[in-house]
């Protein structure tokens, strides 16, 4: 009878030392977890920064309007970054100088920077739009995951 015991405690003890499936599934499911979490963190980071982004341009839009309210020679408090301005006169409102990719810079007229402002506030509205449909989804399967998770967890502890 000791013999079996011993036997049915080296069976069990080799049993723990090595993982069951469900056990290594629970550990690929808890990796597969925690990257998802990660990706999801620094894509919600980039939805921040892209409402930063979209809130400047609108700003900057609404600024680019006024200017045809203002008269050429008028002064106006003009914008120096950082929430600092500066006093200037408007010498010729139909030229501007706005960056149209790459850090590049030109001139251009008034209106033709409305529509350059404009469509690249539709291009980062679109891109905002799938990025906030892409969280959706991770946070759905980050759901499923939890789930498969705690029923693998409760498999093993039956």
């Amino acid at each position: 009878m000791v013999k079996n015991t011993s036997k049915e405690i080296s069976s069990t003890a080799s049993q723990k030392s090595e993982p069951s499936s469900s056990e290594k599934e629970l550990q690929k499911k808890y990796m597969q977890f925690q990257i998802l979490r990660q990706q999801l963190g620094a894509m919600i980071q980039e939805k921040a920064n892209m409402e930063n982004k979209i809130s400047e341009l609108n700003m900057t839009i609404v600024a680019v309007k006024k200017l045809d309210e203002i008269k050429e020679g008028e002064e106006m408090w003009s914008t120096l970054g950082s929430g600092a301005f500066v006093r200037s006169n408007i010498l010729d409102k139909n030229k501007t100088i706005v960056d149209i990719g790459l850090g590049i810079f030109a001139k251009k007229n008034l209106e033709d920077t409305k529509n350059i402002l404009h469509d690249r506030l539709e291009e980062i509205s679109r891109v905002f739009d799938e990025l906030s449909s892409e969280i959706m989804n991770m946070e759905k399967q980050l759901g499923m995951l939890e789930n498969d998770m705690q029923s693998l967890s409760a498999k093993i502890n039956e």
